[in-house]
């Protein structure tokens, strides 16, 4: 039996981006942009972004993060971006980190395929998997993220 370790990598990878963008659009605008809470909703999702294209640059000498963010996330004095970035903004860099990603998880981009899904419902307590050989995550997910996240929201915003 061998192991496709870049298909493994994609599968989690690609499933915890894709858990991300569910974060992402579950978002109420008011909560996105609210300035008084700490941490900011909308930082979170910059920073892990932010970081998860860093991390999978070529090299981290030259690394710079597409238009229009910066290198500011990199200053150890803890700057932060001059502006909120919208969503519709960090769903754009979510698709390129989410590219990046799969170029590296696998060996033509012609082959690449979304990974397997975990959604909740509106509840939080029920899960579905979209891969039709996963017998795990109906009742229990192996990473239950969009889950946690969507109550967050659900709490903060209700």
């Amino acid at each position: 039996m061998s192991l496709d370790v870049r298909g493994v990598l994609w599968s989690q990878l690609g499933g915890a981006i894709d858990m991300l963008e569910n974060a992402i659009r579950a978002c109420p605008p008011t909560l996105w942009g609210d300035r008084t809470r700490e941490p900011e909703y909308w930082y979170i999702v910059y920073h892990t972004l932010f970081f998860l294209d860093y991390t999978l640059a070529d090299s981290r000498e030259g690394f710079m993060p597409p238009e229009p963010y910066n290198l500011d996330e990199l200053d150890p004095t803890g700057v932060l971006p001059p502006r909120v970035y919208s969503q519709e903004e960090m769903l754009v860099y979510l698709e390129h980190g989410r590219h990046k990603c799969a170029s590296r998880c696998t060996r033509s981009r012609r082959s690449v395929q979304r990974p397997r899904v975990v959604r909740c419902d509106s509840d939080g307590r029920s899960w579905s998997c979209a891969s039709p050989t996963c017998g795990t995550c109906s009742t229990t997910p192996r990473n239950s993220t969009c889950c946690c996240a969507r109550m967050w929201i659900l709490r903060r915003a209700g």
